[in-house]
C-alpha cells in the first residue's frame, strides 16, 4: 500500500527575518543564510522579536504556518522552534499532536561547522529558553561521532510517529 505523506515544514525564524527586513530595508532573502549579513542583524533582531512574541502570543506561529504553506498538511515539523510561548501556542491548539524532539550538539561539533560563541545571542532567550525542559519525547545528539545505528533508530522512531499520524489523518 503506497502512502501519501503530506509534510509542512514549519520554520518560525522565516516571518521573523521576513519583518525585520521589512522594518529595517534589509534583504530577506540574505537573512536566510548563515552569512555575515545576517550575523550583523541578529541580536537586534532576536531582542526585538522576544518584545514581539510576548505581546502578541501565536503570532510567529501563525505566520510561518501561512508562509511555509502548512494549512492543510497532515504532519508539521517545525524545525526550529526556540521559545516556551511558541511550543505553548502549539500546546493550546494542537495538544494531542505534538513530539518534542531536541538536536543537540557538543561545542566541539559546533565549532568544527563554523560556530562561534556570541554573548547576548548564544546565551539568551533565543538560544537558551527551551533548555529548562526535561521531558523531550527523543533526543537527538548530532555530535561528530554520534553513533550512526543510534541516530538509524531515532530516524526509525520519527519514521513511526510520522506513520501513525498520517493513519489518523489520510489525504
Amino acid at each position: 500500500m503506497e502512502t501519501n505523506i503530506n509534510i509542512g515544514i514549519i520554520r518560525i525564524a522565516n516571518p521573523i527575518k521576513f519583518f525585520w527586513a521589512i522594518k529595517h530595508g534589509l534583504d530577506y532573502h540574505k537573512m536566510l543564510d548563515s552569512s555575515s549579513y545576517k550575523e550583523l542583524h541578529r541580536l537586534k533582531m532576536a531582542n526585538w522579536s522576544v518584545e514581539y512574541r510576548t505581546e502578541t502570543i501565536g503570532y510567529f506561529c501563525c505566520e510561518a504556518i501561512l508562509m511555509d504553506d502548512a494549512i492543510g498538511k497532515s504532519i508539521w515539523i517545525c524545525v526550529d522552534m526556540r521559545h516556551t510561548q511558541d511550543l505553548d501556542w502549539f500546546y493550546k491548539y494542537y495538544p494531542d499532536r505534538i513530539k518534542k524532539i531536541r538536536v543537540t550538539a557538543d561545542e566541539e561539533t559546533r565549532r568544527n561547522r563554523n560556530w562561534i560563541w556570541t554573548e547576548g545571542i548564544d546565551d539568551g532567550p533565543t538560544e537558551c529558553e527551551l533548555d529548562h525542559i526535561t521531558d523531550w519525547d527523543l533526543v537527538i545528539e548530532n555530535n561528530t561521532y554520534s553513533d550512526p545505528s543510534t541516530l538509524e533508530a531515532q530516524l526509525v522512531t520519527i519514521t513511526n510517529w510520522i506513520d501513525a499520524a498520517n493513519n489518523l489523518n489520510p489525504n
